[in-house]
């Protein structure tokens, strides 16, 4: 025999090996499918064995606890119930005061100053008040605010309360 014989035989014989390999696997699939049935038969009887986790109801809190900061994602605009600006006060200069009325009306005064920076006559009447009752650096501080809001009398409490 000659070379290309070999040749010629080597090559058939790997066609019919990769033929084998392809075709006779489906051969045995089929067979152990038709066989599943009568194992499963014969077998109904045995017991089968395998692990897992058996799950059972538990209660859960509806609470977590945790630390860090809480951001919102809303916001809430706060507005007075009755709108206008403070045009006049009616605390008179010089009107004798009640234990306790001091304070009411220096934090009446503040929220006043609050609402409207630039009302000089709440600062001149808080500043007054101060002075009265010996806050002469409080005192100078709301005249002098005053005075420079243009309500020029302001001055002059500067002149006889803090100086």
């Amino acid at each position: 025999m000659n070379k290309s014989n070999y040749k010629k035989i080597a090559f058939w014989l790997l066609v019919l090996v990769v033929i084998l390999i392809i075709v006779v696997p489906k051969f045995i699939d089929n067979e152990t499918d038709e066989k599943v049935p009568q194992l499963q038969k014969s077998s109904a009887k045995k017991e089968l064995l395998f692990n897992g986790i058996i799950a059972s109801y538990t209660s859960m809190s509806k609470s977590v606890f945790a630390t860090g900061t809480l951001l919102s994602d809303e916001e809430i605009e706060l507005k007075s119930e009755i709108s206008g600006k403070i045009t006049k006060l009616n605390i008179k200069e010089g009107s004798p005061v009640k234990r306790g009325d001091l304070q009411k009306s220096i934090k009446d005064l503040t929220i006043a100053i609050e609402i409207n920076p630039n009302f000089a006559e709440a600062y001149t009447i808080r500043g007054v008040i101060k002075g009265k009752h010996g806050d002469n650096d409080g005192a100078y501080v709301d005249l002098k605010k005053a005075s420079e809001l243009g309500y020029l009398q302001a001055n002059d409490f500067i002149k006889t309360n803090c100086e």
